[in-house]
């Protein structure tokens, strides 16, 4: 579940949220599954170009841009594969810094938000998964550095979800509600001080 470093009340005090591991290793034999049909795809397609004249003189454009997308495919594959092996117990580090958020399924480097940056931390759900998101004051002034691919997840996570910074129930031991109740409750000082959208989603949801 939670792990409070330093004490309740400590005013420099941390919020682990642990990683389903189950969730991890179900994606790793899904990934690895998914990676050998890729492979034996790609095999067979190299056998009938080699043993086929008539195919590798037609085709043969055809099957080189196969090929790449093929490999690229892999590629991606085995980095996501890899990374995943490599990730932290720990999904969320929230002190008093911001918001440290673990490597994920859609993204896959480590993202930090401070708590100035931080506009709302919402629990969404979005067929029938839940998340919990958060969603920055700026959204391309934090974005700014970050790489292509971030930026396009994040747009597509605001857009389709609600939230920039989306993380699934399915990664975490515990629901978005109650992670965001331990936010509240350890972190109210920074949610008044930056006029953070969370405190009135718990209102609303306990009348």
């Amino acid at each position: 579940m939670y792990e409070h470093q330093q004490g309740l009340l400590s005013p420099k005090q941390t919020i682990l949220v642990h990683r389903r591991r189950k969730s991890v290793i179900f994606r790793l034999v899904i990934l690895t599954v998914f990676l050998l049909y890729v492979l034996a795809a790609l095999l067979l397609l190299i056998f009938f170009v080699v043993h086929d004249k008539q195919i590798q003189e037609i085709s043969n454009p055809v099957f080189i841009t196969l090929l790449l997308f093929l490999s690229a495919t892999i590629i991606m594959i085995w980095r996501l594969f890899s990374r995943q092996l490599l990730i932290s117990d720990s999904v969320l580090i929230i002190n008093d810094e911001g918001i440290q958020i673990g490597k994920l399924p859609q993204i896959l480097d480590e993202i930090f938000i401070a708590w100035s940056e931080i506009d709302g931390i919402y629990p969404l759900k979005h067929f029938y998964t839940g998340y919990l998101c958060i969603n920055p004051k700026n959204m391309q002034e934090y974005s700014y550095h970050m790489n292509l691919l971030k930026k396009v997840i994040m747009r597509a996570n605001l857009l389709l979800i609600g939230g920039a910074i989306c993380i699934p129930q399915s990664v975490m031991v515990e629901y978005p509600e109650n992670i965001l109740e331990q936010i509240c409750l350890c972190f109210a000082h920074k949610i008044e001080k930056y006029d953070i959208d969370a405190l009135n989603l718990l209102k609303h949801r306990d009348e």
